[in-house]
């Protein structure tokens, strides 16, 4: 928990809201500065509770540096926990939020994050419509062996999440949901509520995000610069009430029961190999979809043993674009995506 003590800041450009007193979980205190730019979203539970999730964009003291560092804890305010006193919980990690390099990063005298993605940024929640799950889904900049990934001068985010059985008073540890190297994801935004699947405990999140190929021209285009070349992909995804289930540093998607592996060579032309692997004999399907969701081809239709098995598309009667690929045993699902590139 952390005490939220609000007051209103009219700043010359923006509208800022300042807490007097913010008990971090990293053991700061810490001014709260959230920033105005879509950076709070909210919902409903299925017993009308009101949830908000906001970047909680914020200054601390660090006494080892001897100096002021800016922190960016993912906070999330709960109506089933009373006033807005004292019932902020974090969702992210510490270690990440409270982090030196994140820190630096945003103190640059040139800002070198993409727009407004200040941190860890553009929080969105959902709610299931029966039970007290909430999923919650962020912007967070790509961290890899040791220093920030970055391209054309900006800082290039993943997008992750976390899962709540409690109406928000514990959360899962953050697993990261959409990972696409050399390129900017951005500006998540689920739809609500989530959806039953018809499994007990498994539900469906539908999920819309920017994805920016030439990472900050989307801010705006100059003369020098050129057009910006950005796309909003939509995402569609289930999960088990015991937690979402990520992309692992070996970029697999792992499920209870079986495996789905990143298409290769990726982007492809005209042909690239599917791999999958089954703990047990199962019925399968993997099917091909284009981005307006029309199936395009099937390309597993069968039952396979357990193990490893692949399989080859041939895109050569199809446009040249971006396409996924959806795996599904059981009651169990599995989509990722791919570009094809004539």
């Amino acid at each position: 928990m952390v005490t939220f003590d609000p007051y209103i800041h009219i700043g010359e450009t923006d509208t800022t809201v300042v807490a007097d007193v913010f008990m971090s979980a990293a053991g700061t205190e810490d001014t709260l500065l959230v920033n105005i730019f879509r950076q709070t979203d909210i919902t409903y539970d299925y017993l009308d509770n009101v949830h908000m999730v906001m970047n909680g964009f914020s200054v601390y003291w660090d006494p080892a540096a001897l100096a002021s560092r800016l922190a960016f804890p993912l906070l999330q305010y709960s109506s089933v926990r009373g006033e807005l006193a004292s019932n902020f919980v974090e969702i992210t990690d510490t270690d990440i939020s409270h982090s030196g390099w994140l820190s630096d990063a945003m103190l640059q005298n040139t800002p070198t994050y993409p727009g407004n993605a200040i941190g860890i940024s553009y929080p969105t929640i959902s709610a299931a419509p029966d039970t007290s799950l909430l999923l919650v889904v962020w912007s967070q900049p790509r961290y890899v062996n040791g220093q920030l990934d970055m391209a054309q001068g900006y800082i290039l985010n993943d997008i992750w999440a976390s899962t709540s059985r409690d109406l928000g008073d514990n959360w899962t540890a953050p697993v990261k949901i959409v990972d696409e190297p050399g390129l900017s994801v951005s500006f998540p935004t689920l739809a609500k509520p989530l959806q039953p699947t018809g499994t007990p405990g498994e539900y469906e999140y539908h999920l819309m995000y920017l994805e920016d190929h030439v990472p900050g021209l989307w801010i705006g285009t100059t003369p020098e610069n050129g057009p910006g070349l950005a796309q909003w992909v939509y995402m569609r995804n289930t999960f088990s009430i015991t937690g979402i289930v990520g992309i692992e540093d070996e970029d697999v998607i792992s499920a209870r029961s079986f495996e789905l592996n990143q298409n290769y060579p990726n982007p492809f032309n005209p042909s690239t190999r599917i791999e999958f692997a089954l703990n047990e004999r199962s019925r399968v399907t993997l099917t091909v979809y284009n981005m307006l969701g029309q199936e395009v081809a099937t390309l597993v239709d069968e039952i396979k043993s357990a193990g490893s098995h692949y399989v080859i598309w041939n895109a050569s009667d199809v446009a040249s674009g971006i396409y996924f690929y959806k795996f599904s045993t059981g009651d169990h699902t599995l989509t990722k995506k791919m570009v094809f590139l004539k």
